[in-house]
């Protein structure tokens, strides 16, 4: 780092204050090792300024600091009840400090991705209160969306196309020729406190959200490939997928500033896309292997496929299912004992290369009570049209009619509504998310998956007399 001295040079007895601002990355005690060059200046008329520099001198500096932790971020995901492309993020903030003075100001919170921006949800503006006290916490949801229209092409899935490409170079025995995709990130700002004088869009914290990333998404990568050497993994993965989001939290304490981040978040498929076409290459690279005298870089290549194998064993879910249905519905159970409802079904497939084969079944299952196991949860069941105050009801009272059973393919990317009907006896609280999934990959039928609903989707039947 070059420091900028007045035109005459630092004069004698002369202080030059210089702020320099650090981010730890751990908790405990820190060193910091300071070394400092600089010139001594000739005061010479007769010549320039530039030429009465003389040898350079050094000096050291040595800080001590200790790193405490304050706050504590948790972020909750789950899918929007009412749109297949949205999703709802909860984040809850704590100070986890037992000292009854260290109060933080909680000033914004950034929202960064290539693809999806955010909003506060209505119910849930402004409940991050902008100041908490030791033990203290606050929480607050927000819808994750896109403005246009989804990805559904390769073109427009920049990232994950480059890395194909890049793949496929790399892996029939080429050199990577393709240039990385340069993103446009979006941010999304969201101000707890009013008159704050710091914000990520100041430097240098519009700069810590991407140091912190380049260096998480590094060390995942490392993870992930021990043994593919850096220059392949540094050329191959950007710092983004498309469907990657970060959130950053910008608080303040006693005159110091800090930043928190949550960062990895995706919303798509990440490796296990790209499985389908690699299979493949395997087993042209096992022939290349065979043939080959000097074997060592077929054999990186080997590694690289079989940690993108091993990825997929966190078995990603390659299609959305949602069911479209308003929060509470009205009957006349006295004059008429049974209510149809009728609802809409979307299918959608997240992945651009693979189409796939889906069975899915609709039944009903035995009620469970209701559970909230965290605020955050609790505060996003909320808005799914969960009321812990209403009965839920049996299987004996509500079933499918009707078609149950949906077979059918997925395309690339394509995404289907069909309706299906429900019929109710009494009412009460009911669970709409009641079915069994079964998929496979078209070109590659082995790979099969069932998926079944992870969170309750929530209706409420009223009886009211007409």
């Amino acid at each position: 780092m070059q420091i900028i001295l007045p035109l005459e040079g630092l004069l004698p007895g002369q202080v030059l204050n210089v702020p320099l601002m650090f981010r730890p990355d751990k908790i405990g005690k820190l060193e910091f090792r300071f070394k400092f060059y600089y010139s001594s200046l000739k005061i010479n008329n007769l010549l320039p300024f530039q030429q009465q520099a003389e040898a350079m001198r050094r000096t050291t500096f040595t800080a001590h600091s200790e790193v405490f932790p304050l706050l504590k971020v948790l972020a909750n995901t789950r899918r929007s009840s009412t749109n297949i492309n949205n999703h709802l993020v909860g984040i809850e903030i704590e100070n986890i400090s037992n000292n009854q003075s260290h109060q933080l100001e909680i000033c914004e919170a950034m929202f960064i991705s290539p693809f999806w921006k955010s909003r506060n949800l209505e119910e849930s503006t402004n409940s991050i209160n902008g100041f908490l006290n030791a033990s203290e916490s606050s929480l607050a949801c927000f819808r994750i969306f896109h403005e246009n229209s989804p990805l559904t092409t390769a073109e427009n899935h920049s990232t994950e196309a480059f890395i194909t490409k890049g793949l496929k170079e790399l892996l029939t025995d080429r050199q990577i020729k393709s240039n990385m995709p340069s993103l446009a990130l979006k941010t999304s700002i969201h101000r707890f406190t009013e008159n704050s004088s710091i914000s990520f869009d100041l430097l240098p914290f519009s700069d810590f959200i991407v140091q912190a990333k380049r260096y998480y998404r590094r060390s995942f990568i490392r993870n992930q490939f021990p043994d593919v050497s850096e220059d392949i993994t540094d050329k191959l993965f950007a710092l983004y997928n498309n469907d990657d989001l970060d959130i950053g939290i910008l608080w303040k304490y006693n005159g110091f500033l800090g930043c928190t981040f949550v960062l990895g978040i995706n919303f798509g498929l990440s490796m296990g896309q790209y499985i389908p076409f690699l299979i493949e290459t395997d087993r042209k690279l096992s022939e290349i292997m065979r043939k080959s005298i000097i074997a060592s870089a077929a054999r990186e290549k080997q590694e690289l496929i079989s940690n993108f194998a091993n990825m997929r064993g966190k078995n990603e879910i390659p299609v959305k299912l949602l069911i479209v249905a308003n929060s509470a519905y009205a009957h006349d159970f006295s004059g008429d004992p049974i209510s149809n409802l009728t609802f809409q079904v979307i299918l959608k497939n997240l992945s651009w290369c693979s189409a796939v084969k889906y069975s899915l079944h609709m039944s009903i299952a035995p009620a469970v009570r209701i559970r909230r196991t965290s605020s955050t949860m609790k505060a996003m069941g909320g808005f799914l049209g969960a009321d812990p105050q209403s009965q839920q009801l049996t299987s004996t009272d509500h079933f499918w009619t009707g078609q149950t059973d949906f077979r059918g393919t997925l395309e690339k990317s394509e995404e289907i509504s069909f309706p299906i009907t429900l019929t109710i006896t009494k009412s009460g609280l009911i669970d709409i998310n009641q079915w069994q999934l079964e998929l496979s990959l078209v070109d590659r039928p082995e790979q099969n998956f069932i998926q079944m609903p992870s969170n309750p989707h929530y209706i409420k039947v009223n009886s009211v007399k007409l």
